[in-house]
């Protein structure tokens, strides 16, 4: 046989003859395949790379082309007689004015985020809030922190000033029971409604005592039999 011959499939009777020349053409491009597939990606990454060179250029250079665009249509709306001088003042002046800051926290200040606590959870609350109930007064945060840790309500704070610990630590609980009064005549904390008549007419009932003989006395000093 030469080496033109054809071959004869042996997977089907009535397959097509292939001859030599076309196998070896075949198996080259078989045998480049994984090649023309490396070169594809490099070039996918190579054009990946000029885009995002070329976006990246764009954002750099676009505000300063949209102030060269806005520059020159005021320009050609002025020769074109579309516009005249006296609006492009206008709105210089305009453009010219500082904007307004937001308000916002002192600089130096810190900002506090009220919290859920573990330690000063609900039923730690409702406890404060009692204490403050029994005597319709304001109370200072290291009052509290003392009728806490003396009744074994919570552990104490670790630190030199655990009373301060406590303090800040009360004023970033998210809660609605107790209020604190930062009038530079209170500074202390009570309930939400102190301050209303409901508040007063309660603080005059608890102001009222029972003597030793079963007499009440009341706030201005008159002895009153007890029911």
């Amino acid at each position: 046989m030469t080496q033109d011959h054809t071959i004869q499939s042996s997977l089907n009777g009535n397959a097509p003859e292939v001859s030599s020349n076309e196998l070896t053409e075949m198996t080259t491009i078989i045998a480049n395949i994984p090649k023309a597939y490396t070169d594809s990606t490099t070039a996918i990454q190579e054009e990946l790379e000029i885009v995002n060179n070329a976006i990246s250029t764009w954002e750099r250079v676009a505000p300063q082309l949209y102030q060269i665009r806005k520059r020159l249509l005021v320009c050609e709306e002025l020769l074109s007689g579309k516009r005249n001088i006296d609006s492009v003042s206008a709105l210089v002046s305009k453009e010219d004015k500082p904007e307004k800051k937001k308000r916002g926290p002192a600089k130096g200040t810190k900002v506090f985020i009220r919290r859920k606590s573990e330690k000063l959870n609900d039923a730690v609350l409702e406890k404060i809030r009692d204490h403050i109930a029994s005597d319709e007064n304001y109370h200072k945060s290291k009052e509290i922190y003392s009728y806490l840790i003396e009744n074994k309500i919570i552990d104490g704070y670790p630190g030199l000033t655990p009373d301060r610990a406590f303090a800040i630590a009360l004023s970033r609980v998210d809660q609605d029971l107790i209020k604190y009064n930062n009038h530079y005549t209170i500074m202390a904390w009570g309930l939400p409604d102190f301050g209303t008549p409901e508040h007063a007419r309660r603080k005059a009932l608890k102001s009222t005592v029972r003597g030793e003989k079963g007499t009440r006395i009341s706030s201005y000093g008159k002895e009153e039999t007890a029911e």
